[in-house]
């Protein structure tokens, strides 16, 4: 899928399959949500959340698993240029996004590359962020027609103003979203932050900004990590006291990590 987004001549010269695929993966670090990099024929039963950034060729079987994973309960986000071919790079008949048209309730009718340096703006549902209802996007436009789903966010200029930019269709028991622009990053936080109060998942420890918690289990005991990628001290609330492997003290309200800093937290009763 990587080389069949990017492979030239495309409709757009600036695609980077693994900067999108990062700038999805950051949004969900900055939550400190672990993430599995999985193929797309991988079982998706025990996930709550697939995200699919340029799924650009895809088969009909792993369409077919998408929808049934919605259906059942899962959430799924995907972005513009997805379910163009299939596995033998063959255009999908029927419309696009192909294989998850029904599934996420929308017709791709049209797609405009933006040039190098083009911008366009999207006003955001309150739902999205009530504080800052204008960002701007880029790279891609969709001319999307709503099937079911309903519209997020809307492009501001141009002859798609009023257009959808981002979409949600409820699906059985799941719901799919749907980017039709590359957005700036905070706006794709923000929506990332939105599914993830969805399907009530949370960091294990709530920390600052720039603060990495990754919990790992082992036999016994649960260990978290504690990176601080920060140049400042950083003051950590720990929910139970709780011991440090690296320097063996005990923290029973917070611990306070040094710029760049790390510990390796298990529970104190251990």
């Amino acid at each position: 899928n990587w080389w069949a987004t990017e492979y030239q001549p495309a409709l757009s010269s600036s695609i980077d399959y693994l900067d999108e695929a990062t700038r999805t993966f950051q949004a969900l670090w900055s939550h400190n949500v672990a993430v599995d990099v999985i193929t797309p024929d991988t079982p998706l039963d025990g996930y709550q959340l697939i995200v699919a950034p340029l799924l650009h060729l895809l088969t009909a079987e792993q369409g077919a698993a998408i929808e049934r994973f919605v259906a059942a309960g899962g959430v799924f986000l995907t972005t513009y240029y997805s379910g163009i071919v299939d596995e033998d790079g063959r255009a999908w008949l029927g419309g696009y996004p192909g294989p998850l048209r029904k599934m996420l309730g929308i017709w791709v009718e049209e797609s405009d590359p933006l040039l190098p340096g083009s911008r366009n703006a999207v006003a955001v549902s309150q739902e999205l962020d009530e504080s800052m209802p204008r960002y701007q996007c880029e790279l891609w436009c969709d001319i999307v027609r709503l099937e079911g789903a309903e519209a997020l966010a809307v492009f501001i200029d141009d002859f798609y103003a009023g257009m959808p930019a981002i979409t949600r269709n409820h699906f059985g028991q799941g719901t799919a979203y749907y980017l039709a622009t590359r957005p700036e990053q905070g706006l794709l936080d923000h929506l990332v932050s939105a599914i993830l109060d969805q399907i009530d998942v949370s960091a294990p420890i709530d920390a600052p900004t720039g603060v990495e918690i990754i919990q790992r289990d082992g036999n016994d005991d649960t260990f978290t990590f504690v990176l601080n990628h920060t140049a400042a001290t950083q003051t950590i609330p720990l929910p139970a006291a709780m011991r440090n492997l690296l320097d063996r003290a005990e923290y029973r309200d917070a611990i306070e990590l040094p710029p760049r800093g790390v510990a390796i937290l298990v529970a104190e009763s251990r």
